[in-house]
């Protein structure tokens, strides 16, 4: 969808072949890269706030501040789940991906 050279505007809606909790997406991060990753939830609220300090311009810190309301409140959501592409590769095999085009470069 993204190389096929398509004119106009079209909305694509994007899913992995199943869902994942931060749980099962720190598991698939501590099995590719060797390490022990916890989940640690913090305050939707002191999101610029963190974001900032780990060097996040704080307009972009922001902005993410926003999504995760957004999200958490349930405002946003897929604007047409009938038609939601779901994937074929999974979590892990992605994070696996990643981190090896990352180490390469």
């Amino acid at each position: 969808m993204l190389t096929n050279g398509q004119r106009g505007h079209k909305i694509f809606e994007c899913t992995g072949p199943t869902d994942c909790s931060p749980s099962e997406i720190a598991q698939a991060m501590g099995e590719v890269t060797g390490k022990r990753i916890r989940v640690q939830q913090l305050s939707t609220s002191s999101a610029t706030e963190i974001l900032t300090q780990l060097g996040v311009p704080r307009s972009v810190a922001v902005l993410l501040q926003e999504m995760y309301e957004g999200l958490d409140s349930g405002q946003i959501a897929f604007e047409s789940p009938q038609t939601v592409q779901g994937g074929k590769i999974s979590a892990k095999d992605a994070i696996f991906a990643m981190w090896h085009r990352a180490a390469a470069v």
